[in-house]
């Protein structure tokens, strides 16, 4: 493993007027993306956790990247994160918030999955571990995620 998280050999170009494509990232599969930063304590829930999430995808031909989003955040912060946490997938860094504006997730550990062809599969949260704001389920009942990287390379899934 390198000392800096990994980044797409390609990354997209970061003015206002590109568009996100993930055949941008040089890269032909299907990707699922999850914004996260150690301080939210909701994604903090789910940084011990994404190995596993990653390597389900990864069984079912997805690409899995987490990705911090934040200007106050630098490659120290993400390596640091990636450290920490032991994360075995990139960790992409998008301190202009570049992505995340393309991509407008509403919450931290909001994922993106997104097709083979640019169209997106799945918007959401990873399960229903939270009833409410920092109210835990005893028992989870929904997993949403890996629910829709089961049905990733079917066509006529919604």
């Amino acid at each position: 493993m390198t000392d800096a998280p990994q980044q797409p050999e390609s990354a997209p170009a970061s003015s206002p007027e590109s568009e996100v494509r993930f055949s941008d990232f040089g890269r032909a599969g299907p990707a699922a993306i999850v914004f996260v930063d150690p301080q939210c304590p909701v994604s903090a829930r789910y940084l011990g956790e994404l190995n596993d999430f990653a390597a389900e995808a990864h069984r079912g031909g997805v690409d899995f990247y987490a990705v911090v989003s934040n200007p106050r955040r630098g490659w120290t912060d993400a390596r640091k994160l990636r450290d920490d946490f032991g994360l075995t997938m990139p960790v992409l860094l998008d301190p202009s918030g570049d992505l995340a504006a393309r991509l407008q997730p509403v919450t931290l550990a909001e994922v993106f999955l997104i097709t083979q062809q640019d169209r997106m599969h799945y918007r959401g949260r990873i399960d229903d571990r939270f009833a409410g704001i920092g109210q835990l389920r005893r028992v989870i009942r929904s997993h949403d995620l890996l629910d829709a990287l089961k049905t990733v390379h079917d066509p006529a899934a919604p």
